[in-house]
């Protein structure tokens, strides 16, 4: 649940809270209102009634008809007013019609009042000269107090809600606009993970999100140096690394390569040597002569492993294109095709053997895991970037659970040179990989 929406919450139970309360006192002033209007108002009727009627009597003015104009006190809703005769026939009455109400408060409201509602009529005899004209009824009639308590109970809540409205917008206003920074902050996370070291929060006013602010921003510097630091010692153990393996593939070539082929050499001069003296040595210098050539066939593989061939010479695409025909020569089962630029004879050694390890590492891959029937390698150079593209239709794997050392040491290579290195792979989907890596105008 965000915190917006917990914020309102928090305010709409607290202003329902707030008019459950108001409701209940309103609703209890309400009542005593009712009771005491009703009341008093009975009380005064009554009084004036038999006001008149004592008027009447000293007047000696009764008719039958119109005794004491009661549809004259017809504005007294709270009231029915009743004469009824001697005979117990109504006479006359300040209701005359009963008028169909603007709004009709609705049962449950009805009830809240039901107190109000038990206040017995007061009879009041009229006598003249001792003699029983008829009786005065003065029946309450809380209903149309209580219409006018519901009308007023609607208004209360259409300014209520109005104000629960306008609070909570306005909350949300204040919160989205107290929050906003956040948006940046998650946006500098987010670029931070996506290994942009260059980000950095803004001053924001709020002290809280202010020390975010300085603490993302000195964690990022911190990250920054320590990144920097990293990929420079990564850098130079790479160069380190190429380095002692140009020396030592230097040194097997000169040492054990002379020494074996001085071997072959011995052993074909003791073939002959045997053949003309008819001495039983043949079979034997054959097989040392076989030995060696596999040694020198294993020496040569080793050395290409450990420094291709013709990179010394600044031919990258000669030795690539050499690459992926021995691959191919050994994996026959397996179709690849591959294009390659021939301008990239100028590239600095460290990208040169950056290239040549990508594309080695992913052959080698795709050999041994992909179970592939097709292979494809694109290596261009356009706009002063090298673009590599390795793909294969194999079984694929989840790069999430798999962390195979071939890869991070590609990774590790590419992004030490400032490059972008992408895996894309799934189940049963081949695997695909992209390598980007940004070369000096000069080298062009």
């Amino acid at each position: 649940m965000s915190l917006k929406l917990r914020l309102n919450l928090m305010i709409s139970l607290l202003l329902l809270l707030i008019l459950a309360m108001a409701s209940y006192v309103f609703l209890n002033d309400a009542k005593s209102d009712v009771r005491l209007e009703t009341q008093s108002t009975m009380k005064l009727a009554a009084y004036v009634l038999e006001e008149k009627a004592q008027a009447l009597i000293k007047q000696h003015t009764f008719s039958n008809e119109d005794l004491f104009k009661l549809y004259l006190l017809n504005h007294l809703r709270h009231l029915r007013i009743e004469f009824f005769d001697s005979r117990g026939q109504l006479k006359e009455s300040n209701q005359q019609a009963k008028s169909k109400a603007a709004t009709t408060p609705p049962g449950w409201f009805i009830n809240l009042f039901s107190d109000t509602t038990d206040v017995k009529p007061v009879r009041q005899p009229v006598l003249s000269d001792g003699s029983y004209i008829g009786e005065l009824v003065i029946t309450p009639n809380p209903y149309s107090e209580i219409m006018e308590v519901w009308d007023s109970a609607i208004g209360i809540f259409w300014v209520a809600l109005i104000f629960y409205c306008s609070v909570i917008l306005l909350v949300s206003l204040m919160i989205d606009k107290a929050l906003s920074p956040l948006s940046q902050v998650t946006a500098g996370f987010s670029a931070v993970a996506h290994g942009n070291m260059g980000t950095r929060l803004p001053e924001f006013r709020l002290p809280e999100l202010s020390a975010i602010s300085n603490g993302f921003n000195h964690m990022i510097q911190s990250l920054a140096a320590s990144k920097e630091q990293s990929e420079s010692l990564t850098k130079q153990i790479i160069h380190l690394q190429d380095e002692e393996r140009k020396k030592l593939a230097r040194d097997l070539h000169d040492e054990l390569g002379q020494t074996l082929t001085a071997i072959s050499a011995e052993a074909l001069t003791i073939m002959d040597y045997g053949k003309k003296e008819g001495l039983p040595v043949e079979e034997g210098a054959s097989a040392i002569y076989s030995m060696t050539k596999q040694v020198m066939n294993l020496l040569s593989s080793l050395l290409q492993r450990l420094r291709p061939e013709g990179l010394d010479e600044s031919n990258l695409s000669f030795v690539l294109t050499n690459l992926m025909a021995s691959w191919q020569q050994r994996n026959r089962h397996v179709l690849l095709t591959s294009a390659i630029d021939e301008s990239m004879g100028d590239l600095p050694d460290i990208i040169n053997v950056t290239i040549y390890r990508v594309a080695q590492e992913s052959l080698t891959n795709i050999s041994r895991h992909a179970k592939a029937k097709k292979a494809d390698v694109r290596i261009h150079r356009r706009n002063g970037k090298i673009i590599i593209h390795i793909t294969d239709d194999g079984v694929g794997f989840n790069p999430s659970k798999k962390n195979r050392l071939g890869l991070t040491g590609m990774r590790e290579r590419v992004e030490t040179l400032g490059g972008v290195f992408d895996l894309s792979s799934m189940p049963d989907s081949g695997t695909q990989i992209s390598v980007e890596l940004t070369v000096q105008d000069g080298s062009s």
